[in-house]
């Protein structure tokens, strides 16, 4: 049984009894078990199985692809694809539609049929003394180029892996079968499948995955057609690193070399009904059968996606919608920070945009001023071909193509003394008005002071304890009196239910009461000794 590469990366890649026994079976040559060879991993659905059955494969290898050569010379096709009426000697006519099929030596020498339309005639080679046939057949020569092309999904079936093993008639338990299924139904399958892995990055690593240096391949697939592979690009689609927090890049790589073999950017954004949504771009790939694990991807995340691959389809989407994926029509906005002053790719969804002050809103309509379907760096590039502007801050004329607007301080500084602040404004990165939490840089008049830390803490982050703010470490919630307690002061209560101010409690067998409920504990626990009277 001749298995795919696909599928023999999955397999090898694991330890069920089942893989094991498909690896024992598979040979270089089809064996056609069960009337069933040629199998993988499905095209159109990684989680399914694609076979070939013996019947089929018989069937499409007896077509014959065919052209004619009539007199020397090769016979012309009209603009639809039809072979124009041509006169055979011997007052035959050969008429589109038509196929020619070469069949077995018969008694009377070797036949050529002729169908035109329901009407088929044999005639005898000898017949057609000034027509010469070629014909090209179409088979298996090398399983791995034929499972790459279109042929495969031509021909193949697709079966639920469970279903496909039962075929096989392999004798196996229903709870092996079901492990065997799920190899193909786990989050990692692109990991296996075709020896490659997914990564979302953001920042410079988008530079770079931009570059065709770092592609698996320049001669395969829309990634190696990019216009935006070149040296000369990479000014433009470096706008993508400088706002991290609204764009990323999903990339497939290959698990020996870490080279891309596919990308896409994701951007975070707003739909029509200004809702937050993920969206995934257009998807640029070595092979175009790599779409579908993109779009399983973004499936499994909730994000939306082009349902056409292509610049000139910017407002159709498929969408996640309680489990199912809907296609939708819809209008999508992003809005970048200070970003008039920077070069720009070409746009695929994003196709229009308009500025207010220093920001730029991009749409994925006609409603935009300015145009990013261009690629010699955006719309702005003029702008910034002028060489120097002044900067109070800097106190000297600075370039513009290096300079970063300050809304701030009304003024442009250089952008290696600014740094990006949480809302995307740029500051600069010696401002005592800023302060870097986390990697993230925040105004300090959106942050809380606290004395006892002696440092801004995020407001989510930041808890009064007698008027003063500590961290989520140094309090703990008291239940009881619904407020935060310094948790060096806090004493947990058994029969509270709650943490406690220890200068509140008493400790009584090993447990910690209020003051002023002391007397209630020790009667709910015959704690109180009788009063004796003497008579």
């Amino acid at each position: 049984m001749i298995i795919g590469n696909e599928l023999t990366n999955l397999l090898k890649n694991s330890n069920n009894i089942i893989a094991k026994e498909l690896l024992r079976l598979k040979t270089d040559t089809p064996t056609w078990d069960k009337n069933i060879d040629y199998i993988n991993i499905a095209i159109e659905n990684p989680s399914k199985i694609s076979y070939i059955s013996k019947n089929r494969i018989e069937k499409f290898i007896s077509t014959i692809h065919w052209y004619t050569i009539f007199n020397g010379t090769k016979l012309k096709f009209n603009k639809k694809g039809l072979l124009n009426r041509y006169h055979i000697p011997g007052n035959i006519w050969v008429i589109n539609p038509c196929t020619i099929r070469m069949e077995d030596p018969l008694p009377s020498g070797e036949l050529l049929r002729v169908t035109n339309g329901s009407n088929s005639y044999w005639y005898p080679l000898s017949n057609f003394k000034n027509i010469k046939c070629k014909f090209k057949y179409s088979y298996f020569e090398n399983i791995d180029n034929t499972w790459n092309n279109d042929l495969r999904s031509k021909i193949a079936y697709m079966i639920n892996p469970g279903k496909f093993i039962k075929k096989l008639e392999l004798d196996f338990s229903d709870k092996e079968i079901q492990e065997f299924f799920n190899l193909f139904l786990t989050d990692n399958i692109c990991l296996k499948i075709e020896n490659s892995y997914f990564e979302l990055i953001k920042g410079d690593a988008i530079t770079e995955a931009y570059h065709y240096s770092n592609y698996y391949s320049n001669d395969n697939g829309t990634l190696a057609s990019s216009c935006m592979k070149h040296d000369e690009s990479q000014n433009w689609v470096n706008i993508y690193a400088k706002y991290p927090d609204q764009i990323n890049m999903l990339v497939l790589r290959d698990l020996d070399s870490n080279k891309v073999k596919g990308r896409a950017i994701v951007w975070k954004c707003f739909n029509e009904k200004n809702e937050k949504i993920t969206f995934m771009d257009r998807i640029y790939t070595n092979n175009s059968n790599h779409e579908k694990f993109f779009k399983v991807y973004a499936e499994n995340n909730k994000w939306w996606y082009k349902k056409i691959q292509s610049y000139s389809d910017p407002s159709t989407f498929m969408t996640p919608n309680n489990g199912y994926i809907d296609y939708i029509e819809d209008y999508i906005k992003i809005t970048l920070k200070n970003a008039v002053d920077k070069y720009f790719p070409y746009l695929d969804t994003f196709c229009t945009g308009n500025i207010n002050d220093c920001d730029l809103t991009l749409f994925n309509n006609e409603n935009g001023y300015y145009n990013f379907h261009n690629t010699d760096g955006g719309p702005f590039k003029e702008e910034l071909e002028i060489e120097h502007i002044w900067s109070s801050y800097e106190d000297e004329d600075i370039p513009v193509e290096e300079s970063v607007y300050c809304r701030f301080i009304d003024d442009r500084i250089y952008e290696h003394h600014a740094v990006i602040m949480s809302n995307g404004d740029y500051m600069p990165e010696d401002s005592d008005n800023i302060t870097r939490i986390d990697l993230i840089w925040y105004y300090n008049d959106e942050l809380i002071y606290s004395e006892s830390n002696d440092e801004f803490l995020l407001p989510e982050d930041a808890f009064k304890v007698n008027g003063d703010y500590y961290k989520e470490y140094e309090v703990v919630w008291s239940k009881y009196n619904e407020e935060y307690i310094l948790k060096t002061d806090a004493v947990k209560s058994e029969y509270h239910k709650s943490w406690l101010r220890e200068a509140d409690c008493i400790k009584i067998n090993d447990d910690q009461i209020l003051s002023d409920q002391v007397e209630e504990y020790k009667l709910a626990f015959n704690l109180v000794e009788e009063e004796v009277i003497e008579i």
